[in-house]
């Protein structure tokens, strides 16, 4: 979903459910954004090839993200943002990251993510967050800086495979 203002048109791209690289888009007015009614069972919020696809995952009920390599300071923010998007969309509190293809993350984009970004993103309802973690060893202590530093109230765990990370995501938790 976009971010514009009241009553303007926004933009929706969804891949086929094939997997082909076949998009559609619809516009819609800002009031419908949360009902777009695309025929992709994944609404793509961000979606810059070579840096990340972020989706909504009905199954998992979460916000997911691929990262796909390195993104610059504006595109880790729109990213970051369209998280919080997709969130605020489905009334969500999880989200995936597949951060196995991402990058060194820059001290200052650190520095945004835990005082900016992650307040927000409790904010929104965030309160679990399941990363895979990345091949390399220095974005993986990026990574691990980010979370340690937060402390926002987000449970945050680590795991070897989407699939691992999925399961804890979708685990029954006790009702506090």
């Amino acid at each position: 979903p976009p971010m514009c203002s009241e009553g303007a048109a926004a933009v929706h791209f969804a891949v086929a459910r094939d997997g082909r690289c076949a998009y559609m888009f619809s516009i819609r007015q800002r009031d419908d954004v949360t009902s777009t009614g695309l025929a992709s069972p994944d609404p793509i919020y961000f979606n810059t090839p070579g840096v990340a696809l972020v989706t909504w995952n009905e199954g998992l009920k979460a916000a997911c993200v691929e990262m796909q390599g390195w993104a610059s300071t504006s595109e880790a923010q729109v990213l970051l943002d369209a998280i919080i998007q997709a969130l605020k969309a489905h009334h969500g509190s999880r989200w995936l990251l597949d951060a196995r293809k991402m990058k060194v993350l820059k001290q200052s984009d650190q520095d945004w993510i835990t005082q900016n970004w992650l307040p927000r993103a409790a904010a929104a309802g965030l309160k679990l967050a399941a990363i895979v973690l990345p091949m390399s060893m220095v974005t993986m202590t990026n990574v691990e800086d980010v979370a340690k530093v937060a402390e926002n109230g987000i449970d945050t765990r680590f795991f070897p495979t989407v699939e691992k990370a999925g399961e804890w995501l979708t685990a029954p938790r006790p009702v506090a």
